[in-house]
C-alpha cells in the first residue's frame, strides 16, 4: 500500500493557498491485493477541513500508509466496495428491437417486466445482471405484426410468457462493456454477447452515481431460438436495443 497523492479540495471547486475550514483533504492509496494484483485506489476525504487535518497528521505517517486513522477523521472509502444493488424503473426502461420485414428495418418494443441487478462501478466484472422481459405486452410496429409476433410460430407467448437474460461474464470498464450471458427465449436457451455502456441520467449532477442509465446492444439469431415462423416475409436477425434506468436501492 502506498500514497499517491493528498489533495486539497475546496468548496469553490479550485485550491486556496489560504487556510479555510471549506476546504478537505482527499487521499489517494494504492492497493494490490495479493489474490488478483490488480490496481485499485481507494478514497478518503476528511470532514474536518484541511487546516485540521494538517494538524493532526504528519506526513511522514500517511505514507507509511496508517490511512485508517484518516478515514476515522470523518472520511469515506468510495473505491473497493462491495457491488451494490439498483432497483429498476420499469416506466421508463424498455427494450427496443428491430426486425427486417422485406428487407425494411421495423421497430417494436417490449416492455421489462423486473430485474436484479448488482453493480460494481469500479469493477464491472463482479457485476450481476438478471433481466426478465413480458413478450405477451410486446409490440411490433402494427397489429397483424404484434399479432404474429405473439403467436405460436414466433414467441409462442401463451406456452412461454417470459424472456430471461442472465449475465454470465462482463468485461470492460463502465464506459465500454461486454456482457456474455444465457438468453432464454421459447424456452431455449444461448448464449449472447451485448455491447454495455452507462450514463449518467439527464438532469443529473456530476459525480452523482444514484440514477443511471444502462444501454445494451446486440443482435441474435431468431432461429436459433426456434422463433422460424414467416420466413419469406421476416429475416431472421434481431437488432436490440435495451435502455434500463435504475436508481441505487437505499435500503
Amino acid at each position: 500500500m502506498r500514497v499517491l497523492q493528498i489533495s486539497k479540495v475546496c468548496s469553490s471547486g479550485r485550491e486556496l493557498s489560504e487556510r479555510s475550514r471549506d476546504c478537505v483533504a482527499v487521499v489517494t492509496l494504492e492497493v494490490e491485493p495479493v489474490a488478483t494484483g490488480r490496481r485499485n485506489l481507494w478514497y478518503c476525504e476528511t470532514g474536518n477541513g484541511w487546516d485540521e487535518f494538517m494538524g493532526l497528521m504528519d506526513l511522514r505517517q500517511i505514507r507509511r500508509g496508517v490511512w485508517a486513522l484518516l478515514c476515522l477523521l470523518g472520511g469515506a472509502v468510495a473505491a473497493l466496495a462491495a457491488p451494490e444493488h439498483y432497483v429498476l424503473d420499469k416506466e421508463n426502461s424498455v427494450v427496443g428491437f428491430t426486425y427486417y420485414l422485406s428487407d425494411t428495418a421495423t421497430e417494436g418494443t417490449m416492455p421489462v417486466a423486473s430485474a436484479d441487478l448488482l453493480l460494481d462501478l469500479q469493477d464491472v466484472r463482479r457485476s450481476k445482471i438478471d433481466v426478465t422481459l413480458s413478450p405477451a405486452q410486446a409490440k411490433a410496429g402494427f397489429i397483424f405484426a404484434t399479432e404474429a409476433l405473439k403467436g405460436a410460430r414466433v414467441l409462442d407467448v401463451s406456452n412461454h410468457p417470459t424472456i430471461r437474460f442472465v449475465a454470465r461474464e462482463i468485461s470492460g470498464t463502465i464506459h465500454g462493456a461486454q456482457v456474455t450471458g444465457d438468453l432464454t427465449v421459447r424456452g431455449v436457451t444461448r448464449p449472447v454477447t451485448l455491447a454495455a455502456q452507462l450514463f449518467r441520467q439527464r438532469g443529473t449532477e456530476a459525480g452523482d452515481l444514484n440514477n443511471l442509465s444502462i444501454l445494451l446492444t446486440g443482435q441474435l439469431d431468431r432461429r436459433a431460438f426456434g422463433a422460424v415462423g414467416y420466413p419469406d416475409l421476416v429475416g431472421p436477425n434481431i437488432d436490440l436495443r435495451i435502455l434500463a434506468r435504475v436508481t441505487k436501492d437505499s435500503r
